[in-house]
């Protein structure tokens, strides 16, 4: 899987629009905290539903085995 990164000096590109760049500082103020992130897309959720859960639970260090 592809996951796209945004950095901050990719915010001069015009197609970038100001939720991305609200997206990206809110992430960086979050994980600043000390907590993690987990973005998926709305394609990802209509799509595969049961692979999506597995990378959530994967993400959430929860073993699979004793579900």
């Amino acid at each position: 899987m592809i996951q796209r990164v945004i950095t901050p000096w990719m915010f001069h590109r015009p197609r970038l629009t100001r939720g991305i760049k609200y997206d990206y500082y809110r992430t960086r103020y979050i994980e600043s905290l000390g907590d993690r992130v987990f973005r998926v897309t709305h394609n990802e959720v209509l799509e595969d539903v049961e692979s999506l859960a597995h990378r959530i639970a994967k993400s959430a260090v929860v073993d699979l085995h004793a579900w």
